[in-house]
């Protein structure tokens, strides 16, 4: 029982690390502005779901 419970404890602490600095992360990339050199809208969905592959490629490549 002991120890199920400091896992437990273990996980919701790191799940509180990651929320907050997900948060913290977000303010940065908000008051450094540069969101806004991306439009705020996109022609088509397809330009949008390009991008967001794009993305997703490149962060997959860093993250492994």
């Amino acid at each position: 029982m002991r120890g199920a419970t400091n896992d437990t404890t273990a996980e919701i602490g790191a799940l509180l690390l990651l929320l907050g600095l997900s948060v913290s992360i977000g303010g940065v990339i908000e008051r450094s502005q540069i969101m806004q050199s991306f439009p705020q809208s996109f022609d088509s969905a397809f330009v949008e779901l390009d991008g967001r592959l794009h993305l997703l490629t490149i962060s997959a490549t860093f993250l492994t």
